[in-house]
């Protein structure tokens, strides 16, 4: 932005108006960000958990499918892709 775009009243008025919705914007995307990498990060340790409690023979295959079974939404999608 420069100082032309701020000479008249009318062109501030939209110009403000623009950088308001953009930084707005900006901040509902991190808050996006941050949401979905502690979605991943819940994930991965359930994942983690449930790898641990099968070795050590803690939980049954049923169990473990159960377990599977409570995940539900983004969260069963990302620990299925995990799986992989």
């Amino acid at each position: 932005m420069s100082s032309d775009d701020f000479s008249s009243p009318v062109r501030a008025k939209r110009n403000f108006c623009i950088m308001k919705n953009v930084i707005q914007a900006q901040r509902r995307i991190h808050g996006l960000r941050v949401t979905v990498n502690s979605l991943r990060k819940r994930v991965r340790t359930l994942n983690s958990l449930i790898s641990v409690l099968k070795k050590k023979s803690y939980i049954s295959d049923s169990s473990e499918n159960v377990l599977r079974a409570t995940l539900s939404g983004s969260s069963l999608k990302i620990f299925e892709r995990m799986l992989r």
